[in-house]
């Protein structure tokens, strides 16, 4: 068995300091995608986060890595033929798209989010019970190309409290996204855009 390596303190931050890329100088010149998608590359994944305090997260990190740079270009890398794609990994996160293969696995499982099997089979009786519209769902986006949750011709939306009033066709979505049905990529204004996978990576 090999031996360890005796690290100090301050070798042992350097090293977790370079391997997310923090403990090097930023490119000269124009970011273009191609520092980007290195720094993506180099970091694994890059973690999607709806709040935004002062940008949103994926903005934030990239910044700090290469500086200044187009938020446009960041959108253009994980659309359709994009060197990007979203997925959930501990969460919603940007990463290679080389990197999809080594997910299937996740999206074969009943409930890909790793959670209870309480919470699972909660899942496979919603899916059990929207069947047909699901399916609905996917025909629709194979027939008329991406479209995001308010473009559905029958979104079916609920109503309720805010916490609960997520469409299910947005439900459905989201579904086919998890399972690899569908791909996902989002807008400027954080909104997710459904298309099949062939389609967009």
């Amino acid at each position: 068995m090999p031996r360890g390596i005796a690290l100090s303190g301050r070798e042992a931050r350097w090293l977790a300091l370079a391997a997310q890329r923090l403990g090097r100088a930023r490119p000269r010149g124009p970011i273009v995608r191609r520092h980007l998608g290195t720094t993506v590359e180099a970091l694994g994944i890059l973690q999607v986060d709806a709040i935004n305090v002062l940008e949103r997260t994926q903005f934030v990190v990239l910044f700090s890595r290469v500086g200044a740079f187009e938020m446009q270009q960041l959108h253009a890398m994980t659309g359709p033929g994009g060197e990007l794609f979203e997925y959930w990994a501990h969460a919603a996160a940007l990463m290679p798209v080389s990197r999809q293969p080594l997910l299937r696995w996740k999206m074969a499982q009943a409930s890909p989010y790793g959670d209870s099997p309480v919470h699972a089979a909660r899942w496979r009786a919603w899916r059990d019970a929207h069947a047909d519209y699901i399916d609905t769902i996917l025909a629709e986006v194979r027939e008329r190309g991406p479209l995001s949750a308010s473009r559905l011709s029958d979104p079916r939306r609920r109503d309720g409290q805010w916490w609960a009033r997520r469409s299910i066709g947005r439900m459905a979505l989201e579904w086919l996204f998890v399972h690899g049905e569908l791909a996902a990529w989002r807008t400027p204004s954080f909104e997710r855009v459904y298309d099949l996978p062939e389609r967009v990576l």
